[in-house]
């Protein structure tokens, strides 16, 4: 069994254990159900030397402070860690070639990821709906599910996501084959603080021709 076939797998058990009749009629009953019908592949990928590795335990805090500063794009679902072999909930960046760059692994790389890349317009709604403590899907460090529950029962919005960023789930059972290349983050240097504050800096539009626009969106 691949990487990626055990996201699935592991996902699909636990929507069907996450199930509940009064939730018949949600549009997806699940962050695994969310994650199975919008999820996207992504590349794992070492991380960066201009990258420091983040704190664990703030996966979400750390890619929406990457996403800000770096133009990348925040993804939020499933990885498979490569020791232990269990799947976690996460949060990573990914390149607009859909690779990834995960800083709260302590620098190393999960074997497979599957997650719903979003725009920054709608993480920056979400967060501020949420009063800026909460991730988009994720539950939070204390354990507590995102509030928003309206995704679940309605759907994402169109707007909520990126297109063509990574590789759609056709069937895990089918290889992924990435034929990505991989540009560069900014040169060693350009900034002096590990974690700068989210927004301090500008997005480098060398990562891709919409990256600064992107990172423009209100």
């Amino acid at each position: 069994m691949t990487p990626l076939e055990k996201i699935v797998e592991y996902a699909r058990a636990m929507a069907h254990r996450a199930r509940r009749p009064e939730h018949q009629h949600w549009r997806h009953g699940s962050l695994y159900e969310l994650v199975l019908a919008h999820g996207r592949v992504f590349e794992p990928a070492p991380l960066p030397d201009t990258v420091y590795p983040a704190l664990p335990g703030h996966s979400a805090r750390a890619a929406a402070i990457l996403s800000d500063h770096h133009g990348l794009v925040y993804v939020e679902g499933l990885a498979l860690l490569p020791d232990t072999h269990s799947v976690i909930e996460h949060a990573w960046c990914a390149t607009w070639l859909g690779r990834v760059v995960d800083p709260s692994l302590s620098g190393n790389t999960a074997a497979a990821y599957l997650g719903i890349p979003f725009t920054l317009q709608f993480r920056h709604q979400a967060a501020a709906r949420a009063g800026n403590k909460r991730p988009v899907l994720l539950a939070d460090r204390d354990g507590d599910r995102s509030p928003h529950r309206d995704i679940l029962e309605r759907g994402l919005p169109a707007e909520a996501t990126v297109p063509l960023v990574g590789t759609p789930l056709t069937s895990p059972t089918q290889p992924t084959t990435f034929l990505h290349t991989w540009p560069a983050l900014a040169a060693p240097g350009s900034y002096h603080a590990p974690w700068p504050t989210a927004g301090a800096g500008q997005a480098d539009p060398g990562l891709h021709p919409g990256a600064a626009e992107l990172a423009r969106t209100p």
